[in-house]
């Protein structure tokens, strides 16, 4: 037999002897640590990829880091993820619904997003959310809601359907619109267009309405003329129909002349919104078919609202000369005499106020 040499090394360091108990320590140790750095581990991305809501003591919902029973472990470091801009008053009335944005028991991933391409935390919140906030986002993110326009009915309020023209600013067709327009206050008067005023009509769905609820219907016109401003010059006529006889029947007991005269001011401004869509368009501001329709219903005896339109959009000197002596004309020193308030309105716009210069030197 031939002798075999093993290769021989001298380790580099002497090997520690230890007793049973201190190896068992030294696991426990290894064990503790790995468990620290899987903690570690798990709190970064907690905190980089949860979240959860919570209404803030200010009222506005907010999105945090993490969940909320780790909120105390991450009390150092930035808490706030993102302001939603919503707050309590968007929340609804049921508890069990309320509770889970009150107590933080919304939570999520915040990688996560929904099949529309917006983060899905607004989907966790939604339930927690009333009718109209909801239906607010949802035209905001293209949820694919159905349209508030479509939700209309006889008993939607004023400022539901001011929210739902508003809503058609993100996209609408014509079914749409039409469903919109016939729901503004007037919408059964534009047929025959021109109708003459009558002082002893009373219509109690008209007179009934406050004066935000006539401004409602004003902003829901503003909204719909940007979208058509042909078809809601139709609607808008029957609107004035309607204001008309809201200001012939109300008392400064029952409203007020502030409320008056902001019922008269929301009146004229919806033209000009109506002029504006035209003019963007690339058409004349009023055609002579629409000026027409103002000048007969002016006649007709809703002289005072048209005028006070009109010379909104009076671009022409000698129109505002012309819109200006008139209201001159109609005062006569009572601010609470309805021609003299109307006169007073048109004066004060301030396009009219050099007008009033030029006819005070002409006086003096």
């Amino acid at each position: 037999m031939r002798a075999v040499s093993l290769p021989v090394t001298r380790a580099a360091r002497r090997v520690r002897e230890r007793t049973a108990f201190a190896t068992a320590v030294r696991r426990l140790w290894q064990i503790a640590s790995a468990v620290a750095a899987i903690c570690v581990v798990v709190l970064f991305f907690a905190y980089v990829l949860l979240y959860y809501a919570e209404v803030a003591p200010n009222g506005a919902i907010r999105l945090h880091h993490g969940t909320k029973w780790l909120a105390p472990v991450f009390r150092f470091l930035p808490a706030l993820r993102v302001e939603t801009g919503l707050s309590a008053a968007d929340l609804t009335d049921e508890a069990a619904a309320r509770y889970r944005l009150q107590a933080g028991a919304a939570a999520g991933f915040w990688t996560h997003t929904s099949m529309n391409g917006y983060r899905a935390w607004y989907d966790n919140i939604r339930p927690s959310l009333n009718a109209l906030s909801s239906a607010r986002v949802d035209v905001l993110v293209g949820a694919g809601a159905v349209p508030p326009v479509l939700r209309l009915g006889e008993e939607s309020r004023p400022s539901e359907i001011a929210f739902a023209a508003w809503a058609l600013l993100d996209g609408s067709d014509d079914h749409q619109l039409n469903t919109l327009l016939a729901h503004i206050l007037g919408a059964d008067r534009t047929s025959p267009l021109i109708t003459p005023f009558s002082p002893n009509e009373l219509d109690f769905d008209i007179v009934d309405r406050s004066q935000s609820q006539l401004a409602s219907y004003a902003d829901a016109l503003r909204s719909a003329a940007a979208v058509d401003p042909d078809r809601t010059f139709i609607a808008y006529v029957g609107f004035i129909k309607a204001n008309q006889m809201w200001l012939a029947h109300s008392s400064l007991e029952q409203h007020g002349s502030e409320a008056q005269r902001r019922a008269a001011e929301d009146v004229a401004d919806v033209l000009a919104v109506i002029v504006k869509a035209r003019t963007d368009r690339g058409q004349a501001g009023l055609d002579a078919e629409m000026t027409s329709v103002l000048k007969a219903l002016a006649d007709a005896g809703y002289g005072d609202l048209v005028r006070l339109a009109t010379s909104r959009v009076a671009t022409n000197p000698t129109d505002r000369q012309t819109a200006a002596a008139r209201a001159l004309a109609a005062f006569h020193g009572d601010s609470y005499e309805p021609a003299g308030a109307a006169a007073i309105r048109t004066l004060e716009l301030p396009r009219f106020r050099g007008q009033m210069d030029a006819f005070a030197l002409g006086v003096r």
